[in-house]
């Protein structure tokens, strides 16, 4: 818990910002997890944009001190170039004041999935469970503040909590195809650009509904499920 009688850092506000707006109040038995839409009316570069703002930032300060040329920012901010490598994008969120985890969750809601830029070919490693019909690949390198990566399952298939088990928050966006999320005898039914944040303290599980087709999600927890 933040003191509220302390100054927030920059993080901490930004990240208390986040979780009142995403996770809206989802505490283990509370039922309050809704399905959030992608907001299409925002891009990726109006999030660099506006955090850049906010902090009386120019173009070539950012540029210089992420070490990227400010063509690429203003390119990146105008909505003309839409990919940027997670170095990249991890240097800018510290000139921002913020660090990776926070950048990624509000680009992450503003409808254009980060796993989409740069990154879904690059898999640092992957998980694998044939036998339950899924694997977890991850984007980043194992850190232990957050786990960022994707969940493909296949068709028909289920993956229960006590197989993926995670006392703490998890947030789905689905990238491909649909997903069913049965938590606290509720369903929610996620389909692409659709994304949902709880906490995983109550049991849960994934099941993907197509008869045929594979599902495509994207899967972040805070802190990461891994033991490191």
């Amino acid at each position: 818990m933040i003191d509220m009688k302390k100054e927030m850092t920059v993080e901490q506000k930004e990240m208390s910002k986040n979780q009142n707006n995403l996770m809206n109040s989802v505490h283990a038995g509370s039922g309050a997890e809704h399905i959030l839409k992608s907001e299409h009316n925002r891009s990726f570069g109006d999030v660099i944009k506006n955090l850049r703002k906010e902090r009386g930032i120019s173009q070539e300060y950012l540029a210089k001190h992420a070490h990227i040329d400010r063509t690429t920012i203003a390119r990146v901010e105008s909505g003309k170039f839409k990919t940027l490598s997670m170095p990249n994008l991890d240097t800018i969120a510290g000139v921002l004041g913020i660090d990776l985890k926070t950048l990624i969750l509000k680009t992450e809601t503003s409808g254009e999935s980060v796993s989409y830029r740069g990154q879904i070919d690059k898999i640092e490693f992957i998980l694998d469970f044939p036998e339950s019909g899924f694997r977890i690949l991850s984007l980043l390198p194992k850190k232990k503040e957050f786990f960022f990566g994707k969940i493909e399952l296949n068709a028909q298939k289920t993956v229960p909590s006590s197989t993926l088990p995670h006392p703490d928050q998890i947030y789905i966006h689905c990238l491909e195809g649909k997903m069913t999320l049965l938590r606290e005898s509720r369903e929610f039914l996620l389909k692409q650009g659709d994304h949902i944040a709880y906490s995983g303290l109550s049991e849960y599980e994934f099941y993907n509904p197509e008869p045929l087709k594979l599902n495509t999600c994207l899967l972040i927890t805070y802190p990461s499920f891994l033991p490191l």
